[in-house]
Formats: C-alpha cells, structure tokens, sequence
C-alpha cells in the first residue's frame, strides 16, 4: 500500500447562521448537471454553502470546470479518490493512466500543461481536506469521502494511519455490513463513494442518495440526512 499524506487531515467548518447547508455525493465532473441541481434548490451563493463527499474528477467531461468550483468560498468538498490518484500522478504518471482508463480522458489534454496540473494540485491540497467536521445545529457532523475510523478524534487529530487514510478514499464494504458500533466522537458521518438510489444508513454512518440513470446527482439540505438518521426506507 503507497504511503499517502494528505495535506490537510481535517477542517472544522462553524454553523450556517446565515443560510442553509447542501450536500452533494460525488461529482465526477457533472457540473453543469450540478449547476441545474443547485437551480432547483435554488441555492443562494452568497449565504448558503454546498458540501461535497470528493470525487470532483473523472468520468464526466468537465472535470475541468469542477476543479474550478475549489475557487469558491461556498464549496466544501472532501477529498475523494479520484483526487488521490491525481495528487500521486505527481510522483508515478502511473496514478494518471489509471484515472485515464477509468474515464478520464479529459485528463489527457493537459499532460503537456504543467502549469495547469499544478494549478490543481494547489487547489486540491488547500481546498480538499481527507476529512470535514460541520457544526449543525445542534450536532456535530463528520464528511469524509468513502468511511470513517471507529474514532473520529483519530481524525480530527490526525492519528490516522496509511490503512486508515486509504479506508477512508477507497473502502466499498462498510456500506453493506457497517460496524457492530457507532462511530464514536461523532453525532453522524456521511459518505460518498458508493452510488445508491436512497440514503443507507449504518448505525451513525449514512452514505447519500447519488442518483440513478440519467439523475445521477442529487443536491439536498443535510437536514434531510439528519432528520431521516433513525429511518431504514425512503421513498
């Protein structure tokens, strides 16, 4: 397993007092889809804020425009897989074929732009922590892109090892069996990474609605998420 370090283990994010807070499965390049979901909600750039499970990158062809939504100051994305392998392309161009023959073929085009590589790989480090904890209300909320560790504070204080930070980008189990415990230090964790028609829920853990066919985003309030924490079926 390729040792990984992110940047930035961990951001804390204060409560919206202004406006409400949205949250977005992963992305993959879809932005003018998630510009027609941000629509619908009628979101409001200057008060609310959209929080991402990562994933910005890959199958969808403006991969390129989702980079740039890291500019804006109401996007809080986590980092997701995909942006792992983009940041270890720096080091192993073998990282970059991967993403290529996973539908990146966008990614392409810019091999020979240095200076837009490293533009985003600036953006991911400083905008895309591994891991996110949003004050709501009256609980605390952990983002992270495909898991969590048993503990959060392993996470808040960067007590994670190499398994652990690979878990939390790639981990495809958790999702089907969860743990026989909560996640402790944490009112509720969310997740990507996994595409689903209905929020799953595994004790403390809940991995967001991605979509199905042609809706394969979905935008929603995370009060939606937290509301329905003690739910099993959603219509």
């Amino acid at each position: 397993m390729r040792p990984f370090i992110p940047r930035h283990f961990h951001q804390a994010i204060t409560r919206n007092t202004a406006g409400t807070d949205f949250i977005v499965s992963d992305i993959h390049g879809q932005y003018r889809q998630l510009y027609r979901e941000l629509a619908h909600c009628q979101f409001r750039p200057d008060r609310d804020r959209l929080f991402s499970t990562g994933d910005l990158i890959s199958r969808g062809p403006q991969s390129p425009h989702c980079l740039e939504l890291l500019l804006q100051p109401w996007f809080c994305p986590v980092l997701g897989n995909h942006e792992q392998l983009f940041l270890l392309g720096f080091s192993n161009q073998t990282f970059w074929d991967k993403l290529i023959d996973n539908g990146s073929s966008w990614l392409k085009a810019f091999l020979h732009q240095p200076q837009m590589l490293l533009r985003w790989q600036t953006l991911i480090s400083l905008r895309m922590p591994l891991a996110l904890t949003l004050s709501f209300a009256h609980q605390q909320i952990g983002i992270s892109h495909a898991t969590a560790p048993r503990d959060w504070n392993e996470v808040v204080k960067g007590q994670l090892s190499t398994e652990d930070v690979w878990r939390m980008l790639w981990n495809r189990s958790d999702i089907n069996t969860g743990g026989k415990t909560s996640i402790r230090n944490i009112d509720l964790t969310l997740h990507g990474h996994n595409p689903s028609c209905k929020p799953v829920y595994r004790q403390n853990q809940c991995w967001l609605m991605s979509g199905v066919g042609n809706q394969s985003l979905v935008v929603k309030p995370i009060k939606y998420y937290t509301e329905h924490q003690s739910q099993s079926d959603f219509t």
